[in-house]
């Protein structure tokens, strides 16, 4: 039997193997891959081996805990809805560098933007998106890796490097989110 943990903390039942084997062999479970689980080996109620009975009634049963993710990036200036997504947002539990003043707003630190400021920056992606179009369609594959901080990031999982013609005049010097850090 294969358990998966539950947004609650509990396991279910989400499938089950009928093996067969001699009696008196000693058997072993396979764990599965789920997406997002991992086995939990700590589990009390886990029953990994045993020796195969006559009648059937050894169960071998293997649980697989959540895994946990924690997001780093911006999200919405809306205390509802950050709930909604983690109830313990202010205390890093899913969403991370998040906290609230005691008036209800979110602190200074605290990654937020407004509406009309993810609105534009979802027009800012929609209109590179257009423009990557555009010159796919045009054959136009200009050179033109990113570097942070004096870092080329834009070559540094290139599987190209070692045959592209890139120069120093074609690196594009970007600013980092340190340098436009505008917190209270």
């Amino acid at each position: 039997e294969h358990y998966k943990e539950k947004q609650d903390g509990t396991y279910e039942l989400v499938e089950t193997e009928n093996l067969t084997g001699i009696t008196g062999q000693e058997v072993t479970a396979v764990a599965k891959e789920y997406t997002g689980f991992t086995e939990d080996t700590e589990n009390e109620g886990r029953v990994a081996e045993g020796t195969k009975t006559g009648d059937g009634s050894l169960v071998l049963k293997l649980f697989y805990k959540r895994n946990e993710y924690k997001l780093n990036g911006y999200t919405l200036n809306n205390p509802d809805i950050v709930s909604k997504i983690d109830k313990n947002y202010d205390e890093k539990s899913f969403i991370y560098g998040m906290k609230l003043k005691k008036d209800g707003s979110f602190m200074g630190y605290s990654k937020v933007l407004s509406e009309s400021e993810i609105d534009e920056f979802i027009e800012i992606v929609s209109n590179n998106i257009d423009k990557m179009i555009e010159a796919l369609n045009n054959c136009e594959f200009d050179i033109n890796p990113k570097k942070i901080k004096n870092k080329n990031i834009g070559c540094e999982y290139c599987s190209f490097k070692d045959i592209c013609y890139v120069n120093n005049s074609n690196i594009v010097e970007l600013e980092s989110e340190d340098e436009n850090d505008d917190t209270e």
